[in-house]
């Protein structure tokens, strides 16, 4: 009875959002990510099992998609569906299916599946709203969707209420069970932050949304996990140097010699710090060989957290498999059985459980997304600048964790590409309109 009554206002709740955002697509978007930011706080109550094996943020993420999948086919046009990072996405999920037929363990296939078909939906999604509202209406919007993460790790901060992560860093996380759970959410306030200065005529808000961006970047830090860390430098870096091919001759030359205080300030306070959090690259490319052996059997297996250790209990039985295994992968699930733990590398994850197949169909989406985000067409201003770092920045984390096993990293990628595609849609059409 109890579920009943669960159920029925549940589904009262979804008709009236429904009704009320209908043709409002924008209210949807940021009522969508403002939910999920404050849902994925509490994930001792949203993620525990409700029925049959389903979580409150599973059954959520499922209605998400079918909302997105009936609005998108209610406006079809031909530009959403023509999307080129369908068509990898399309790849991605037929290796899944050909994993599944193999290992014949079809529950992680739909899982992953309905996330990869979130991530292209909600470009197309967001194609559409830019149709009928401007790209910093979207970004104000997707801000004010992220401020709940930003201020619930904030008072984390203040209370002194921090987690101790593997590698001894000291993280804040707030109410959030894992840095992947807020990390993906602070570097998206972060990058809409850095946006909006950037766009901002008047002083004031300039001001403010620098601000904005410097407590963003601080939250990173503060998250201490460091592919983020990594993937936050990378955006940086990506961003100044796109920007400065396209600011005039006086704001380049400030842009230029400013950089070097910039870098001063960074490493006194920071610097220590951060080289402690990164040092272990540095060992492995001393003498990578040492802690690289597919065998199984490598000495020095330690670094990064683990993940040595894990490439090489993971291709070693990758490379004992089976020749069928070789092509179309161990299973979905496989690399849980084998080590208890996820991969925390995307392209070894579609290697060892999707096989040739899936790491090529990965590899596929990998060069499409890149060539989007950084098309020439679409990078046209410092505005578009900082989507391109953020989205090229967001890869990075491809090789120490699993974004595309997480429904916030793929908000960021949607967005990401949405915003993108129809830049250059937009562009492409200029000319023939003249």
């Amino acid at each position: 009875m109890e579920l009943l009554h669960f159920v029925s206002i549940t589904g009262i709740l979804v008709l009236l959002i429904l009704a009320c955002t209908w043709n409002f697509p924008l209210f949807f978007f940021g009522l969508h990510i403002f939910s999920r930011s404050i849902l994925d706080s509490i994930p001792y109550v949203t993620y525990s099992d409700i029925y049959a094996g389903f979580s409150v943020m599973q059954i959520y993420s499922i209605f998400v998609v079918a909302y997105l999948s009936m609005y998108l086919f209610f406006h079809r046009d031909t530009q959403v569906r023509s999307i080129p990072a369908a068509i990898p996405v399309l790849l991605v999920i037929l290796s899944f299916m050909v994993s599944g037929i193999i290992s014949n363990d079809w529950r992680p296939i739909l899982e992953n599946t309905t996330k990869w078909i979130y991530m292209i939906l909600l470009a197309g999604f967001v194609f559409h709203i830019l149709k009928t509202n401007t790209l910093d209406s979207l970004i104000r919007v997707l801000w004010l969707s992220l401020l709940p993460a930003v201020f619930i790790q904030f008072m984390a901060i203040i209370t002194n209420d921090y987690v101790i992560t593997s590698a001894g860093h000291i993280g804040y996380f707030g109410g959030y069970q894992h840095q992947n759970m807020i990390s993906y959410y602070l570097l998206g306030f972060t990058s809409c932050s850095l946006y909006l200065a950037v766009q901002s005529d008047k002083l004031f808000y300039r001001l403010f949304f620098m601000l904005s961006t410097g407590y963003g970047i601080f939250a990173v830090y503060a998250c201490g996990y460091r592919t983020t860390l990594i993937a936050l430098m990378i955006f940086l870096i990506i961003t100044y140097l796109y920007s400065i091919k396209r600011l005039d001759l006086s704001k380049k030359l400030l842009a230029i010699s400013f950089m070097p205080l910039v870098m001063i300030v960074g490493i006194y306070f920071a610097g220590g710090e951060i080289f402690h959090r990164l040092s272990d690259i540095w060992v492995f490319l001393q003498a990578p060989m040492d802690h690289i052996d597919f065998s199984g059997n490598a000495s020095m297996t330690s670094l990064f957290s683990g993940r040595i250790y894990i490439i090489n209990v993971l291709m070693h039985a990758y490379l004992s498999s089976p020749f069928e295994s070789l092509w179309a992968g161990m299973g979905l699930d496989s690399a849980r059985q084998i080590i208890g733990t996820y991969p925390h590398n995307e392209f070894l994850a579609a290697l060892v459980e999707s096989g040739i197949l899936g790491l090529s169909a990965f590899s596929l989406f990998v060069v499409t997304y890149l060539w989007t985000v950084n098309s020439g067409d679409f990078v046209a201003s410092v505005k578009e600048s900082v989507i391109a770092g953020t989205g090229t920045g967001l890869l990075i984390m491809t090789l120490a964790t699993m974004p595309f096993r997480d429904m916030r990293a793929m908000i960021l990628f949607g967005v990401f590409l949405g915003i993108a595609h129809f830049s250059i849609y937009m562009r492409r059409q200029k000319p023939h309109e003249t």
